[in-house]
């Protein structure tokens, strides 16, 4: 694969559905210069049994000449696109979290890693956690099972930024433990 990423500096685009009480937002970062191909970050907030919203993000490779869809969630999956243009990938999933958690508004949420002891995707997911504390939401991290790490959302009655989230480093130093 040949990732080429389309990330403008200045600008973002981002399609929102919403299809009952399940939202997606999503936007293209890039193109295959290869092969007919097309790559999107979407993010998902869907009610699970039990009532809760999961939060959940992947990128989606859409195949141009056979019209199929690749969903990707694991970040291991990901490797094609080049570190240096990353961090503006990163950006675009945070700013898609901000728009759907602000436009769907749930009362509680979580979010799982997909991967187990992977220490990127737990700063991918530390990152997003503070999100949505900017926009009101207690965030407790449960410690990990089976590798995986667990966060939960709540709305705060004032609305207020809470630092229950722990940093990248901190979770990092538990791992060791």
């Amino acid at each position: 694969m040949a990732f080429v990423c389309s990330l403008l500096e200045d600008e973002d685009f981002a399609e929102l559905f919403r299809e009952g009480n399940s939202f997606m937002a999503k936007s293209v970062v890039g193109y295959d210069d290869v092969f007919p191909l097309m790559y999107y970050i979407a993010v998902f907030l869907d009610v699970v049994p039990g009532g809760l919203y999961e939060l959940r993000c992947c990128v989606e490779v859409y195949n141009g000449e056979t019209e199929d869809w690749q969903y990707l969630w694991s970040g291991a999956e990901t490797s094609f696109i080049s570190k240096d243009v990353r961090p503006r990938v990163l950006d675009c999933l945070l700013g898609l979290v901000q728009q759907i958690v602000s436009r769907a508004s749930p009362k509680e949420m979580f979010m799982c890693t997909s991967d187990a002891n992977i220490p990127k995707a737990t700063r991918k997911h530390v990152l997003v956690a503070k999100i949505c504390e900017e926009l009101g939401y207690h965030v407790r991290v449960a410690d990990q099972y089976e590798g995986q790490r667990v966060w939960h959302m709540e709305q705060t009655e004032q609305r207020s930024r809470c630092s229950s989230v722990p940093t990248a480093e901190e979770v990092a130093a538990r791992q060791e433990e």
